[in-house]
Formats: structure tokens, sequence, C-alpha cells
């Protein structure tokens, strides 16, 4: 959804549900979109900026992103890591 009127294009970047209401977090649409490349450049390095912006490109239309560019993406874990438990000898 996004807001149209004078300014910068603004749109919804989060929402909250509370027991009183909701509370709408608003940003222009020009620093969405740099959050969500610089978000995916992070978790994805291997992608170059041509390719972060076709991915988020393809996501945004509600599409699944090329397999070319899924590839280069990490992928979730099959499963969660162990966990990581300590143990301690007696206290002196």
């Amino acid at each position: 959804m996004a807001l149209e009127g004078a300014g910068p294009e603004r749109a919804v970047c989060s929402v909250e549900e509370h027991g009183v209401g909701w509370l709408v977090f608003w940003n222009t649409v020009e620093h969405i979109r740099v959050a969500a490349m610089s978000h995916l450049r992070k978790q994805a390095p291997r992608l170059s900026l041509q390719e972060t912006k076709a991915y988020i490109a393809s996501v945004r239309d509600g599409s699944e992103p090329p397999e070319e560019l899924a590839r280069l993406t990490p992928k979730e874990p099959l499963q969660p890591p162990w966990p990581v438990e300590t143990l301690a000898g007696p206290v002196q």
C-alpha cells in the first residue's frame, strides 16, 4: 500500500498488532528499496548489484526469483544446530 500526495512516495514498511489497535510504520519507498537491497547483499554477498535488483524486483512482483539467482542465496538449514550446553566443574 503506497500513500500518494505531496512529497516522496511512501509505503507501509511494518505493522504491529497491539491490544488496543495497530501500530503502522511508514517510510519512503526509496528507503524501503535501499534497505531491502542492503539486507539481501549482506545475506547473499555473491549477488552482484544487478542481480540483487533483479531478485528484489521478482519478489516484489510476487513471483519466485530466477533459479540462477536463488542458487546464489544461502539455503535455510534443514534443522536447527544442536544447542550448546556449558558444563562447569565443582566450585572450589
